[in-house]
Order: structure tokens, then C-alpha cells, then sequence
């Protein structure tokens, strides 16, 4: 609004300027004429409208430099513009950094507008792409075996098998789907619905007991260390952050491996503490922890989509929480999280 402002007023002040200098060259013009006895003053009609027709001149020069300083800047916005209307977003305006006017503003603002549409546009494709691989590998996996048990020569153990390895690609399938939908309700969520309240040490030894089937068949050791803590917020967006956290560690750990939880309030906020002792992050994962679809670990690829962290950083992100990571590769990961969510009772 103050870039405004200023405009009009050196707009308003370029036109007073202009007005003056037309004026004062013709009136010095007309008495050089004057004097050298090209006009005559009793000449009126000759003495009027030879200044005006002077006026007239040096006005559409001046107007004529003024606008075309003005309106080029406008038309390099204009011809930008309609590039990004195409869909090219890797138009560029060059602007003199050194600049302070509107039009130099103006164009800083578009290129940085036309490097986040480019961005945007960059990771909708990479989402498409990567969505799209993930979710045909599984449903060529269950083509590939629906086909084999056409074959009626198989013995029972080797069809089961078959059948087990269809079941799980299918639960795949549809975990992946319902993360999907949860990353994309999430990514467009900003207000907190259905507080309550409730235990959230509680919460956490429920979480563990439904991930049970899954640490006891690594014979994970479990250290549980949860003071009572009373908050107030969502259930379900406080769960989904614990059930991917041990769903990674139990994912990442050895068999035979440790994870430990401890939960506690500090300075009135709370705290949970999620340890593991198992493979660890090098700083090129963990600085790529929270992008859709990745997985540092291609080995156990087929463990998971790729979208748990991301959900896990949306939601702490909705909360106006924060989490901190520090991992080391073969010695395990720490994960710290901080959520402003304790109960006022």
C-alpha cells in the first residue's frame, strides 16, 4: 500500500515537472522568436498558437520517454505472464537487484511467485510418478500369483503360499491408499477438531499393545517409562504420530533390538522420547526423512510406503509441536517430540 502511495505521488509530481518544463520551453522559445523577430507580439493569433503547437511537441516527447520507461517493465510482466499461463514456470524476469522502484518489486515478487508454482508443479509430477510406481508394484505382484494359481498342478503348501503373499500385497495396497487420503486430508487441515481429554501415557501403552504382533515377532525388548501426563487435544492426530514412530523402529530395529519410550512434562509441555537401536540415518536420509514416498533403506522397501514420516511431521506441524531427530547409522535413532497440549484440570 506504501509502494502505492509513493507511485501515485512521483506520477502526480513526474506530471507537474513535465507540465513545467513543456511551459517554461515554450514560453522561452516563443521570446527567442520574439526577439529575433520571427513572430511579433501583435501578431496574436501566430503568437498563441505557436506556443501551443510547441507545447504540444515537447509534451508527447516527454510523455513518450516516460511511458516507454514504464510500460516496457509492463509488458516483460505481461509476456512473463503469459508463459506461466502455458505452464512454462521456469520463466524469469531479470531485475537490477540494485533497484528500489514498484516495477522492480513487482517483478521480484513474480519470479518468486513463478519459482513456487515451479516448485509445486515439480513435486505434484515426482507425487505422481512416485504414488503411481508404488501402487502398481503391488498389483503386479497380485497378478503375477493370482495367475500361478491357475495352475492346477501346485500342492496345497506352495498355494498357500501364494494366497499369503496376495493377502499382504493387498493389505499393502490398502494401507498405502489410506495414506494417501490421510496425507492429503491432513496437508489441507489447519484447525484442530474433536479435543478431549485425555491420558496420554495411556494412549501410548495402547499404541505399543497394537503393535505387538510386530515386536514380538523380533523379540524386541520394550522399556516403557511414561509419567502421567493429562492433555487436551485430538486422539486419532496424536495417535497416528505414535503408531508410525514404533512402526519405524520396529521396521529398522534387528531382531533381538531395543526401543525404548519415556514420556514426561517439561516447562508445561509434553514430552515423548521414542529410541531405537537399530540401523540408523546418515544426514542425507534424515535430511530427507519427511519427503513423500522416500525410504533410505531400499533393502526393506517393500516394508512400507514411504508416507509415515510425512504424516508424522503434518500433523506435529498442525499441533504447533516440533520433533527432533538424531540418528546414527548401526547405533539407532532418538526421536524427541514437543507438543504444547497439556489439559488446564
Amino acid at each position: 500500500m506504501n509502494r502505492i502511495k509513493s507511485l501515485k505521488s512521483f506520477l502526480l509530481i513526474l506530471m507537474f515537472i513535465c507540465m513545467f518544463m513543456a511551459g517554461a520551453f515554450s514560453a522561452a522559445t516563443t521570446i527567442i522568436l520574439s526577439t529575433l523577430g520571427i513572430i511579433k507580439p501583435h501578431s496574436p493569433t501566430l503568437f498563441i498558437i505557436l506556443p501551443l503547437l510547441i507545447n504540444i511537441v515537447i509534451a508527447m516527447l516527454i510523455a513518450s520517454i516516460v511511458s516507454n520507461s514504464y510500460i516496457k517493465p509492463i509488458r516483460r510482466l505481461i509476456n512473463a505472464t503469459k508463459e506461466i499461463a502455458k505452464g512454462n514456470f521456469d520463466v524469469h524476469i531479470e531485475v537490477n537487484e540494485k533497484a528500489n522502484s514498484e516495477f522492480a518489486a513487482l517483478e521480484r515478487s513474480f519470479n518468486s511467485m513463478a519459482q513456487e508454482l515451479g516448485g509445486i508443479e515439480l513435486f505434484k509430477k515426482s507425487f505422481i510418478n512416485d504414488f503411481s510406481h508404488e501402487f502398481k508394484t503391488p498389483i503386479v505382484s497380485i497378478r503375477g500369483f493370482a495367475k500361478q494359481l491357475k495352475n492346477g498342478d501346485l500342492d496345497e503348501e506352495t498355494r498357500n503360499g501364494y494366497v499369503d503373499i496376495i493377502i499382504a500385497e493387498a493389505d499393502r495396497l490398502t494401507n498405502l491408499s489410506s495414506n494417501v487420503l490421510l496425507l492429503s486430508k491432513l496437508e489441507n487441515q489447519n484447525i484442530i477438531s474433536d479435543q478431549k481429554d485425555f491420558m496420554l501415557d495411556e494412549q501410548l501403552r495402547q499404541c505399543i499393545l497394537l503393535l505387538e504382533k510386530q515386536w514380538s515377532a523380533k523379540d524386541i525388548e520394550l522399556t516403557i517409562d511414561l509419567d502421567a501426563i493429562k492433555v487436551h487435544t485430538n486422539f486419532d492426530l496424536t495417535s497416528q504420530i505414535w503408531i508410525n514412530l514404533l512402526s519405524n523402529c520396529i521396521k529398522f530395529s534387528s531382531h533381538g533390538g531395543e526401543i525404548s519410550v519415556k514420556g514426561y512434562v517439561d516447562n508445561g509441555i509434553s514430552v515423548v522420547e521414542i529410541q531405537d537401536s537399530g540401523i540408523g540415518m546418515n544426514e542425507e536420509q534424515l535430511s530427507h526423512i519427511f519427503d513423500k514416498f522416500y525410504q533410505g533403506d531400499s533393502s526393506r522397501k517393500a516394508e512400507g510406503s514411504g508416507l509415515g514420516m510425512p504424516i508424522v511431521g503434518r500433523i506435529i506441524n498442525i499441533l504447533n509441536g516440533s520433533i527432533d531427530i538424531k540418528s546414527t547409522p548401526g547405533k539407532g535413532t532418538l526421536f524427541v517430540i514437543r507438543l504444547d497440549i497439556i489439559a488446564n484440570n
